[in-house]
């Protein structure tokens, strides 16, 4: 792994204690969010509020958490390979996180798309 990935734990699914002004009105004081945040393993902590969005009720605050960094990851990996609509599509490990996350992902593009266990 190249690099210091820094401190553990940017995935962070929790409640807005305060904004600062240019955190425009996506975001509330009281409202929950997901996202990545520095130190989220702490009792408090701070994030960029383009790293955060509103999290739906329906999700609970464990579910949340795991998606920021599987879905990022895939995001990063289909930006990097460019496919177009119809492309063939074969994804690995298709039954965890970010596989599962990766063939959504390719059905959004419509893509033909094949796994792997």
């Amino acid at each position: 792994y190249p690099g210091d990935p820094g401190a553990p734990g940017s995935d962070c699914a929790a409640r807005v204690a305060a904004l600062g002004a240019a955190a425009g009105a996506e975001l509330a004081v009281g409202g929950c969010v997901l996202g990545h945040a520095v130190a989220a393993l702490a009792s408090l902590a701070r994030a960029d509020v383009r790293l955060l969005a509103a999290r739906p009720a329906e999700l609970s605050p464990e579910s949340a958490c795991t998606l920021p960094t599987v879905w990022s990851t895939v995001h990063a990996a289909f930006c990097g390979s460019r496919p177009l609509a119809r492309h063939r599509l074969l994804v690995h490990a298709g039954a965890g996180g970010v596989g599962l996350a990766a063939v959504e992902y390719s059905h959004w593009l419509r893509l033909a798309t094949g796994t792997t266990a």
